[in-house]
């Protein structure tokens, strides 16, 4: 009988072991997966931080592109002005309009180029040239260039 008793607290003792190491068990498995969470979570933010400063990046490089594309825009409207002048020294201006298929479709451009006489100097001409790049959208560049150029004194 006492070996039976005996087997029954040896029993009900491995039972209480196996119950209580049971709980350590999910206490550490409930801790462990808080933690997974979290780290979940840093990293989500850190990813979505990483997106929206690539998101930047691209939105300034887009923007940069818009703003060479009027400069050399501009540039060419005071080439474009100086090669009517040459042949028309009474040309005043114009607008400009350079459809997208122009440009490798990235918008289309509008370039205001106005002529004025130089006052004292009428062998002179100063050429104005305000480009507007991408012209059909709210937001765009805008440069502006300016030259003087010397009209050929004609015999």
């Amino acid at each position: 009988m006492r070996s039976i008793s005996c087997n029954k607290r040896i029993s009900r003792e491995i039972a209480i072991m196996a119950i209580g190491s049971s709980r350590v068990i999910s206490r550490r498995r409930g801790a462990i997966l808080v933690a997974m969470m979290v780290c979940i979570v840093l990293i989500s933010l850190i990813l979505g931080a990483l997106l929206k400063l690539s998101v930047a990046h691209r939105r300034q490089g887009l923007r940069e592109q818009e703003r060479i594309q009027a400069r050399w825009l501009a540039e060419s409207g005071v080439e474009r002005a100086a090669n009517r002048l040459s042949a028309d020294s009474d040309y005043a201006g114009e607008t400009w309009e350079i459809a997208a298929e122009n440009l490798g479709n990235a918008g289309p451009a509008r370039v205001e180029i106005q002529v004025k006489t130089d006052e004292g100097r009428p062998d002179q001409r100063v050429v104005t040239a305000v480009a507007v790049f991408p012209a059909d959208r709210a937001r765009f560049a805008k440069r502006t260039k300016q030259l003087v150029i010397q009209l050929n004194a004609q015999p």
